[in-house]
């Protein structure tokens, strides 16, 4: 089965939720896995639905006020001449793993 052959029809309605968990759980579905005892998902980004979802979705969750603070932090050293030519950089931001039911813990 390809992954294209799992998706909904074009039009069909889905539930409102992040694209790789929703093609990821149609996926695990139509080739008959159970969720999480055949298949763990794990998310990014700790959405609201997430944690209301059935089974619940483990996820990956960075510290927003960090990245909101980094964001400003680079924008003001753009926004002055010596900052305007400075190349890019890699930025790390604190994150923690929730971990929820769509992965199981007993493995």
């Amino acid at each position: 089965m390809s992954w294209r052959s799992a998706l909904p029809a074009s039009g069909a309605s889905t539930p409102r939720t992040s694209t790789g968990r929703a093609v990821s759980e149609t996926l695990a579905l139509r080739a008959g896995l159970r969720i999480p005892q055949d298949l763990a998902v794990t998310g990014f980004d700790d959405i609201e639905d997430g944690r209301h979802a059935t089974p619940s979705l483990t996820t990956i969750a960075p510290d927003k006020a960090a990245i909101a603070e980094q964001a400003l932090q680079c924008l003001a050293e753009r926004l002055t001449p010596a900052g305007a030519g400075r190349p890019t950089r890699r930025i790390t931001v604190p994150h923690r793993l929730e971990v929820r039911e769509s992965t199981d813990q007993t493995r």
